[in-house]
């Protein structure tokens, strides 16, 4: 019974994976993870924190504005490629951009976790088990600060 548990345990996280890459390779580049399993392994194994954003890219303002001026930007690029494992959860109102409700499902049970008053955007850096070390909202700063503040929570000391 124990072996059988073990097997629906690895066949849902590869039908979850599955369908966050689906939603990665449409939505953003190849740095951003959809999936916090993955991210949680990939943060183990480099001895990274996890940054976690919830961001409705469809309607949020502060959302649009935060990726355009941080996330697009190449320094943070290249930054959290060494110093982070990057992972969002997208919350999209257009039909047109609308999630299969998998992924919707998925992310709705991340927000349950971590964002529960619905905060967007909502920046949250985690260890590599998932437990919270802080988090941030939209700062109207250039992507080179940002980063001074994410690393400020991630350096900061329980």
């Amino acid at each position: 019974m124990n072996s059988f548990k073990h097997y629906i345990i690895i066949l849902l996280f590869i039908l979850t994976l599955s369908q966050s890459q689906a939603q990665n390779t449409e939505s953003h580049d190849s740095l951003w993870l959809t999936n916090l399993e993955q991210a949680k392994i990939i943060a183990t194994e480099r001895n990274l924190p996890i940054l976690i954003v919830f961001a409705g890219s469809d309607w949020c303002r502060p959302c649009i504005q935060l990726n355009k001026q941080v996330f697009e930007q190449e320094d943070f690029k290249v930054w959290a490629a060494q110093h982070i494992v990057p992972v969002i959860f997208e919350f999209p109102r257009q039909k047109k951009n609308a999630l299969s409700p998998e992924v919707q499902a998925y992310n709705d049970s991340m927000a349950e976790l971590y964002n529960p008053n619905g905060a967007f955007p909502k920046i949250i850096v985690t260890d590599q088990t998932g437990k919270e070390l802080g988090s941030l909202g939209f700062i109207d700063v250039s992507a080179g600060e940002y980063i001074l503040k994410i690393e400020e929570l991630i350096n900061k000391t329980p």
